[in-house]
């Protein structure tokens, strides 16, 4: 325990947490749907748990608002839709990356360090 405390707090750790990040946000952006539309209709026996998620979707509204409608219903269960997505994901994407993090010392590091420990 007391070395993967160590590995954490490690400078190496830090920067690569960052490296990775930051390189996940660029991937997500760059394969992010160019148009979502449809309609979906869910439901919960439970209001309380379909206002929740109710919510949870909520967030997502200003990317999908124009297109997309939710419909909840609270008194029974229930989830009936139809959803369309366009856009385009090339495995170039993919390719940097894998690339990216291979080339990090950091990444490496990790790597090794996370091997020893399975």
């Amino acid at each position: 325990m007391e070395s993967i405390k160590k590995l954490l707090k490690s400078e190496q750790f830090q920067n690569g947490k960052s490296l990775l990040f930051a390189e996940v946000k660029k991937f997500l952006r760059r394969i992010r749907p160019g148009k979502v539309e449809g309609h979906v209709k869910f439901g919960l026996e439970d209001p309380c748990l379909a206002g929740e998620l109710l919510g949870a979707a909520g967030i997502f509204y200003p990317l999908y608002g124009k297109h997309f409608t939710i419909e909840p219903y609270f008194d029974r269960n229930l989830f009936q839709g139809r959803i369309g997505i366009k856009g385009r994901i090339y495995g170039i994407h993919f390719v940097l990356l894998a690339w990216n993090l291979f080339w990090s010392r950091d990444i490496r590091y990790l790597v090794k360090k996370i091997r020893t420990y399975f």
